[in-house]
Parts: structure tokens; sequence; C-alpha cells
């Protein structure tokens, strides 16, 4: 589950000065828990010390390549949310990431930094979504066992006459 509050970020990204800028502008955002990877290996390497809540990946990189970073990930962690940042505006490459399953596709240009602040929102604002529907859901659930157990308390005083003392 994501953590809404403090998410992890990962950025996956071999241009170390976008990398830098990236995490400049997650900091001044209030997005704190940001680690930075030149490499897809030595993202992987640690990602036993820390899971990511979103990655944002380029697709391009030197050995393993966004993808095959993405599906590694995504296998130890499902919930883990993929932002591509890519210079190629490259139609096929971003439907492709999309339905490998990442939440979204940015280009790399001007507004690229405000493209990934507005898409982490987006993305914790739907998994808490995801969360309060599911907790309403175990509330519902609660809610009827709670009433199931009081009818059956009732009937058993009933039963064994000790409610009919109480009420008289």
């Amino acid at each position: 589950m994501i953590n809404f509050k403090k998410p992890t970020v990962f950025i996956v990204e071999d241009d170390p000065a976008f990398s830098k800028l990236m995490e400049k502008t997650l900091r001044e955002s209030g997005y704190t828990n940001v680690k930075i990877y030149l490499s897809g290996d030595k993202c992987i390497d640690d990602i036993q010390n820390t899971k990511p809540d979103i990655v944002l990946q380029d697709f391009a990189m030197p050995g393993l390549n966004g993808l095959e970073i993405m599906k590694k990930i995504k296998n130890m962690y499902p919930d883990t949310e993929f932002l591509f940042l890519s210079g190629q505006s490259n139609i096929k490459i971003a439907v492709e990431t999309l339905k490998q399953g990442a939440f979204d596709y940015i280009v790399k240009d001007e507004v690229a930094q405000k493209n990934v602040i507005q898409k982490i929102g987006k993305i914790l604002y739907i998994h808490k979504l995801q969360h309060e529907k599911k907790m309403s859901a175990y509330g519902k659930w609660l809610f009827l066992i709670i009433l199931i157990a009081s009818w059956a308390i009732f009937a058993l005083l009933w039963y064994l006459g000790l409610l009919k003392e109480v009420i008289m």
C-alpha cells in the first residue's frame, strides 16, 4: 500500500543533472523521501532495503531498460506506481509502457516537472480513494458481524431466561 502522507519516490534516470532537477522539484513540493539511481541495476540492488511507492523511470537506460526495471520492481511490489520519463515523444513506446502497467508517460520538456508533480498528486489521490473504499467495505462487514453477534447474544439470553428478568 502506498504511503499517502510521505511516499517514497525513486528517480531512476541516467542523466545526473535531470535527476537532481527532479529531486529538487519533488523536495520543494513536499516529497522528502526521494532516492536517485543513475542505473537500473543499482535501483534493483537497493530495492531489498527500501520499497518505492512511486518510481520516476527513464525509458532509455544503459543496461536494463525502463520496462525491464518496472517488471522486476512490480514483481516484488505490485502496488508501486511508475511514471515514465523520456526525451522521446514516441507514441508506440508510450502505449507499450502503459500496457505493461505504467501509470503514465511524460515527455521531458519544459513542463515535465509540473506534469510529474500533478501525476504524483493524482496517484496519491487515487490510492487514497481506493484505500477509503476498502476501509468502507470492511466497516460494512464489521457492522454486519456485530449486528449478527448482538442478535445471537440476545437470543441466547432470551433462551436462558436471563433476558426476561431484565425486561420485567
